[in-house]
């Protein structure tokens, strides 16, 4: 059996136990800052899973002797990471891109829309309305009536 003297709240050596600190911009680097420091420290290191950081950001950190400040993580709101947040992404052009690899189903009362991964493209509702302005093409195969 493998013991260690290691707790689970103790730091590893060298490291700082974690904190809680805000991200600031100064000269183009990013620091953090917390309220019981004066002095902003830069970050050094950022975890991979952490995704851009901006002035404002909580972020949770380790002060490491050799290389300085990590950022760990990135904390939100707990109303902020509601399941599915990081299936929906902006993309440059302003759209939203949801991407979700099971399929996306839209539904208020009896009207719905789903998408399923295959391909398939289900419209669901009391009454179906295509209205254009110019042409409304329907193309497939083969294309059913009634």
């Amino acid at each position: 059996m493998v013991t260690s003297s290691l707790r689970a709240a103790d730091p590893l050596p060298g490291t700082s136990s974690p904190y809680i600190a805000t991200i600031i911009c100064r000269d183009g680097a990013l620091l953090v800052t917390t309220p019981n420091h004066d002095n902003p420290q830069p970050v050094r290191h950022v975890a991979e899973t952490v995704t851009t950081l901006q002035e404002g950001d909580r972020v949770l950190c380790l002060l490491d002797d050799t290389i300085g400040v990590v950022v760990t993580d990135r904390i939100v709101p707990l109303a902020d990471s509601h399941p599915g947040a990081d299936l929906v992404t902006e993309l440059d052009n302003g759209q939203l891109l949801f991407d979700a690899p099971k399929g996306l189903l839209l539904r208020t009362g009896d009207a719905q829309i789903e998408l399923r991964p295959d391909g398939t493209l289900l419209l669901d509702g009391r009454e179906i309305h295509a209205i254009a302005d110019g042409i409304n093409r329907l193309l497939g195969a083969r294309i059913e009536l009634n």
